[in-house]
């Protein structure tokens, strides 16, 4: 399963927010820049991440945007569904398949995407911050 980048960029931007010290807000131009993220694309992202609940943001000069909740407490599963607007792995329907009924491609790629899932469903955004001095000096610190 390939992730749309709208789902990439909001894995990096809990990622970057969340390796930050907790008091500290991140802005979307520092992301943007960052990971070479549009801009505009980017605040799309932030704004579903913040009615998603994944994300606080404040307004104004000393702005910014942090974790609205613990890095432990956000699943990647969870997250990925919340942004993945087509999770279907393949549609028979559309052009409509002559061998549909027959062939257990749609099966065999469902049972695969359960095991993804399932995978991920064990992993939160905690899990993929093990290193955050690591990240820190990768992404954040580094100009």
């Amino acid at each position: 399963m390939q992730l749309t980048k709208h789902t990439d960029f909001a894995l990096r931007t809990l990622m970057y927010v969340g390796a930050l010290p907790i008091d500290k807000l991140a802005t979307i131009s520092e992301i943007s820049g960052k990971f070479e993220i549009p801009r505009n694309h980017l605040m799309k992202v932030v704004n579903q991440l913040g009615r998603s609940g994944y994300l606080k943001t404040q307004r104004g000069p000393k702005g910014g945007i942090q974790l609205a909740v613990p890095a432990n407490e956000i699943n990647v599963a969870a997250l990925i569904k919340d942004f993945e607007v087509r999770l279907d792995p393949i549609n028979c329907d559309k052009p409509l398949c002559p061998i549909r009924g027959g062939c257990e491609l749609k099966q065999a790629l469902n049972l695969a995407q359960k095991a993804f899932f399932d995978v991920l469903q064990s992993y939160s955004l905690a899990d993929l911050l093990k290193q955050p001095n690591a990240i820190n000096k990768l992404i954040i610190v580094s100009d």
